[in-house]
């Protein structure tokens, strides 16, 4: 089987489903690969570090159950879901977790077979269904057919299947628990941020709905530029040069956007010390050192401006240094208006000991 032939970047998306077919099907759907028909099963390949008859053994032997026909939508249900969005209703983002409907709306997709958008939809949402009871009956033997027909790598693949074989009757299973590549790793990181980031956004959509106009204008432009600033420091500040580079682009960005969300939690309830305002100066002059330092690092011989043996070049972190400044200034201007009690200079200061504390990390 090839790997997942995808984008961390394009990780979770409602799939526009078709609701026309028929709710009965008679042909095995489709397989999660580049090729419809893929199974592990037939998987000739020998590898020096991976004893795959088990699992091969496991695919063959399993490999014609399909869902049974009383678990597809009717045509009625079908219309309801045109572009759901399984793993949105599977993990209960932005809404409960609703078995049926995840269930119906992964069918569907999977019956579509578009996973140009990333794995986290139908054969995948349908093979967690199945293996851990959501809503219907545990079915491991299913779950296991389902999960021979997802791509991934061999020792990804081949472990999936003996793992759902040997499932515990209490322990929840995950399309995510036997990755092994650092691509997997990208999308399975991805697809935490997603559910995180949207609880997140839903509590400061919350906070900026108790603010005045004037207020929420000011909270807007702080989230926006947070936001950006994590965007921009997640692209310009990490090495993309290892194959878990996904992983770490998305926790660079997590971390900005949790940090954000850390501050305005430890000044509304009060928990958050800052250094007192006279301590800007200090605090100022220890990041223009760290600052002069990482610019001062010798490029590696024939990357000019770029770090050593590192994709991060020094133009990306100016550039990243402006949005971080353009974010401290955000909160500065937002802060002034929300709490008049807190020293401007001491919410400076603490926002620049810890950029000063992240641009350490390139100094060798």
């Amino acid at each position: 089987m090839r790997p997942l032939a995808t984008s961390a970047a394009l990780i979770i998306s409602a799939l526009s489903v078709s609701n026309t077919a028929s709710a009965e099907t008679t042909a095995l759907l489709p397989a999660q690969a580049t090729q419809s028909g893929s199974n592990w099963a037939d998987e000739t390949t020998e590898f020096a570090s991976l004893d795959a008859s088990a699992s091969r053994e496991a695919c063959r032997r399993v490999r014609t159950l399909e869902p049974p026909d009383a678990d597809w939508p009717d045509d009625a249900e079908q219309r309801a879901l045109n572009g759901c969005s399984s793993a949105a209703l599977y993990y209960g983002v932005g809404q409960d977790p609703d078995p049926l409907r995840a269930r119906h709306c992964a069918l569907l997709e999977a019956r579509q077979g578009d996973y140009d958008r990333g794995p986290f939809a139908g054969l995948a949402i349908l093979m967690m269904i199945y293996a851990n009871g959501f809503g219907v009956e545990r079915d491991l033997d299913l779950a296991t057919s389902l999960a021979c027909r997802i791509d991934g790598a061999p020792a990804e693949v081949g472990g999936r299947v003996e793992h759902i074989q040997h499932l515990g009757p209490d322990v929840t299973f995950d399309f995510c628990d036997d990755i092994t590549s650092g691509l997997a790793a990208g999308l399975c990181a991805s697809r935490d941020a997603w559910i995180a980031g949207t609880k997140r956004e839903n509590k400061l959509d919350s906070f900026t709905a108790t603010l005045s106009p004037e207020l929420q204008d000011r909270f807007v432009a702080l989230r926006d530029a947070a936001n950006t600033y994590a965007e921009t420091s997640g692209s310009n500040e990490v090495d993309l040069s290892g194959t878990a580079r996904a992983v770490f682009v998305i926790e660079r960005r997590e971390s900005i956007k949790w940090g954000f969300v850390g501050t305005l939690d430890g000044i509304e309830d009060g928990s958050l010390i800052l250094p007192p305002p006279e301590e800007l100066v200090s605090h100022d002059r220890e990041l223009n050192e760290a600052y002069a330092l990482v610019m001062a690092i010798e490029s590696q011989e024939g990357a000019e401006d770029r770090l050593p043996y590192t994709t991060v070049t020094k133009q990306g972190i100016r550039e990243s240094e402006r949005r971080w400044l353009e974010y401290r200034e955000a909160w500065v201007e937002f802060a002034a208006g929300k709490y008049p009690h807190i020293a401007s200079d001491g919410l400076r200061a603490e926002l620049t000991r810890r950029r000063t504390e992240f641009l350490a990390g390139f100094i060798h």
